[in-house]
């Protein structure tokens, strides 16, 4: 059986707990589930039956038994209330807007999240291309994903890196996972695209799939400043759009404004005959730990249609009547613009 141990630590605060919904907690179907997504976008293709199919014979579906097991181990947490995070980021106005969930706790003294935690990752498999499937999956993840809520504006990032890989299993792709190197953004760069050709990326616009560009900001020293320079236009960009009620849910739903509740749907002479009632966001905020002085800021705008063909942007005026409006990246294309072109460099999908 083949077998890899990752060492892995969150960067920033993570937001994952329990059934309670209360007590803080991380469990493998939790990571396993973030595998499946991440392989989804790296596999973009439009047959999905198909594509269900692989899916299921490494990750394990209701009439497969999965390929690929995961475990953890050697976990060791710190937790603080939301109360000692609130006090945290006070000064950072872009990181309060981007957890704004945590200052609508009510019992803020009394709820707690991680505010580090690191763990062993172990994978194992009998099957050597499924497990090779599972290391594509744990590279997305280290560089462009996260563990819990509000993982797509910042929170949840972890760094992970090889700890014990005996067999000496896909040497070349798990050399990805060092980032020693990597010293500023150009460097990055370089390695996104060394990432996109070693995994062999492909997209579609069916579902969410890898990528459709990525804005790479300047490398701080602590991840507090690094998601702030991210988080704090996006905030004000939403703040000075709040007008723009039919096109800021462009940014995910559902979005409660004034009493109504927009989400996405069909209708039809005024009756509605599907609706979706959460989207999520398209563009995700990252902090990658390169090492214990190097924060890299990065947007990730994925690829795929917002909402499925026929869809609006839906807001119910009153029974039985709809305002209507396309799904438009316009709004999206506007928020980088609050961004100086020197602030920032670009990797476009196609190199």
């Amino acid at each position: 059986m083949g077998k890899i141990t990752f060492e892995c630590e969150t960067v920033t605060p993570m937001f994952m707990y329990g059934a309670d919904g209360k007590t803080p907690e991380l469990r493998p179907a939790s990571i396993k589930g973030l595998m499946r997504f991440w392989w989804r976008a790296v596999n973009g293709d439009s047959d999905i039956e198909k594509l269900k199919k692989a899916e299921g014979e490494i990750f394990g579906s209701t009439e497969k038994k999965s390929s690929v097991i995961i475990r953890l181990s050697n976990k060791k947490e710190i937790e603080k209330s939301y109360s000692d995070l609130i006090n945290e980021i006070s000064n950072y106005k872009g990181i309060k807007y981007n957890f704004y969930p945590i200052f609508m706790e009510k019992e803020k003294d009394k709820k707690n999240y991680f505010k580090s935690i690191t763990f062993d990752l172990i994978v194992f498999s009998n099957d050597k291309k499924a497990l090779e499937e599972a290391v594509n999956s744990i590279i997305m993840l280290n560089f462009f994903g996260a563990l819990g809520s509000r993982s797509r504006r910042g929170a949840g990032a972890i760094k992970i890196k090889v700890k014990e890989n005996k067999d000496n299993l896909f040497q070349e792709k798990l050399g990805l996972l060092d980032t020693n190197h990597i010293k500023n953004r150009e460097e990055f760069k370089k390695h996104i695209v060394k990432i996109k050709n070693t995994i062999n990326i492909t997209s579609t616009n069916l579902y969410t799939s890898f990528f459709k560009s990525i804005y790479i900001l300047n490398p701080q020293k602590d991840w507090k400043t690094a998601l702030n320079i991210i988080a704090q236009p996006f905030s004000q960009f939403r703040k000075d759009n709040e007008a723009k009620i039919l096109e800021t849910p462009n940014f995910g739903f559902p979005i409660r404004h004034k009493g109504s509740t927009f989400i996405g749907g069909k209708v039809n002479k005024d009756k509605l005959k599907e609706s979706l009632d959460r989207r999520a966001s398209s563009l995700m905020f990252k902090v990658i730990k390169l090492d214990d002085n190097i924060f890299l800021p990065i947007i990730i705008w994925m690829d795929g249609d917002f909402l499925p063909n026929g869809f609006d942007i839906l807001k119910k005026v009153k029974k039985g009547n709809y305002e209507c409006k396309k799904p438009n990246e316009k709004i999206i294309e506007e928020f980088f613009k609050e961004f100086n072109s020197k602030d920032y460099i670009k990797v476009e999908n196609n190199g």
